[in-house]
């Protein structure tokens, strides 16, 4: 029977063939390196044609949507297994730059639109240029998914299904293996994630863009969209591995001059960890009652400005230094399609968002409230989130209905524009900011701004709204 291992943590992720592989708290595999009975050693029987590759990503960076065919999930806030298996990722690696040791005859710069699985494209079977990319769709790369073993490990995965499962049965796992004809070349590697990816995304690859893989993306503010890349193999990096103090000194000064994961880097459990970065900014909403007649207010809908149209850049010649011949990796907006995206639900089970749900103010008022601060008052959550390009600053369009004193619909909708800010700079991507909504009966709906940050930070980022919040404008046109 053959058994196989999974890492135990980020840091100790890849093991040599020749490594004693730990097995106390493991249930699934280590891809690829095989051995028999109960034996804690593999045996140095593994040839380099049998490297598997292997590649992570920080688990602090993570987070994950499931793919919909109709539209996103909202930002990825639940670490279940559940999640892991809904989470849908992308995979490139090709050839790192010219100048580096162990290119010999590979001395010219990678051509990004080879492919190392698709025979009816320009077929690259020994990985000349293209070690990884989609093996089912030439465009989109090569899908992956996170373990649920342990957060942050990927398994490659086939489109094609287990025959032994009915039509929805589970997806089948696939083993990627390093080249065998360059052992000593290095491999840049990308990865990304996109929400309904297909549907949305139009790609650029071919022969007219043999530096730059991308796609062109309309989003809809549910999308979380993220990408990045593994990290040149530096001497701080290369001390995170788990192998280190096994490798002889000239091991390990060969694979800092190549400077980028090879078949001689994975055989000495040198794996890459891609950092993978959110694209966009993340806005939630919360609505704080502002007097006793708070329960006149509805809050019906809430719209932000922003582009809705740009191009994510998932992987280029070398990603490591700027170059005027191609795009960095990250998303860029097109600025010119500014239109108001509006807020959605929240996404129910990993499902799709839903229909953004009315804020209504009835018995939200407790006479305790008096004389305390908005904020320490019991907020509502508005809508799910929304994850637009990073700006400046945002101009909000909050809508909501009105009660007369009897407590009847006065039968009009109203909107209030606000224009949101911070004291310190611009809205960043990958930070969340909490938008905070204080709602009167009588007067104009407040706006202002309490920051928080995907970025784990001790306090709050201050947010001057609207000098005067209430100094609005109300229309129902």
């Amino acid at each position: 029977m053959i058994k196989k291992t999974y890492i135990q943590n980020i840091a100790k992720c890849a093991m040599a063939a020749v490594a004693a592989v730990s097995v106390a708290s493991c249930s699934e595999s280590y891809p690829g390196l095989e051995y028999s009975g109960n034996n804690s050693m593999i045996p140095n029987e593994e040839s380099y044609d049998k490297t598997p590759i292997m590649v992570f990503i920080n688990p602090q960076n993570f987070f994950s949507i499931a793919a919909t065919k109709s539209g996103g999930t909202g930002p990825f806030t639940d670490l279940s297994n559940k999640k892991y298996e809904k989470s849908k990722f992308y995979v490139f690696a090709f050839r790192g730059t010219e100048d580096k040791p162990g290119q010999g005859s590979l001395a010219y710069a990678p051509d990004l639109s080879k492919t190392r699985f698709a025979p009816e494209f320009t077929h690259d079977e020994d990985a000349d240029d293209c070690l990884v990319d989609g093996k089912e769709d030439y465009n989109y790369g090569f899908m992956a998914k996170l373990t649920n073993d342990y957060p942050g490990a990927f398994d490659f995965i086939s489109i094609k299904k287990d025959p032994s499962e009915d039509e929805e049965g589970k997806i089948l796992s696939e083993q990627v293996y390093y080249s065998t004809a360059h052992q000593d070349v290095g491999y840049n590697f990308f990865a990304y994630h996109i929400d309904n990816l297909v549907e949305t995304a139009f790609p650029h690859r071919g022969v007219q863009n043999t530096q730059e893989i991308s796609y062109d993306l309309t989003i809809d503010g549910t999308q979380d969209i993220m990408c990045g890349y593994a990290p040149w193999l530096t001497s701080e990096v290369l001390e995170k591995q788990q192998n280190i103090s096994n490798m002889t000194e000239e091991e390990r000064q060969k694979i800092l001059n190549l400077g980028l994961y090879s078949t001689f880097a994975a055989h000495r459990g040198v794996n890459p960890t891609v950092d993978l970065t959110h694209q966009l900014v993340r806005l939630d909403f919360k609505a704080y009652p502002g007097d006793e007649e708070v329960e006149r207010i509805t809050i019906t809908g809430v719209e932000v400005e922003a582009p809705n149209k740009g191009t994510l850049v998932v992987a280029n010649a070398n990603p490591h230094v700027a170059s005027q011949n191609y795009r960095p990796i990250g998303y860029h907006p097109d600025l010119d399609s500014k239109t108001y995206i509006p807020l959605k639900g929240e996404a129910v089970n990993g499902g799709e968002c839903g229909e953004f749900k009315n804020v209504d103010g009835i018995g939200w008022w407790k006479d305790a409230y008096k004389g305390t601060n908005y904020y320490e008052r019991d907020s509502k959550k508005v809508g799910g989130s929304i994850m637009i390009p990073e700006q400046e600053t945002y101009n909000i369009k909050l809508y909501f209905r009105q009660k007369d004193d009897k407590g009847n619909d006065l039968g009009k909708e109203y909107y209030a524009n606000y224009n949101v800010k911070l004291s310190n700079g611009g809205f960043l991507k990958g930070h969340y900011y909490t938008i905070s909504i204080v709602v009167y009966g009588l007067k104009p709906i407040a706006v202002t701004a309490n920051i928080m940050n995907w970025i784990e930070e001790e306090d709050d980022i201050p947010v001057n709204g609207d000098k005067d919040p209430t100094d609005v404008d109300i229309r129902n046109d």
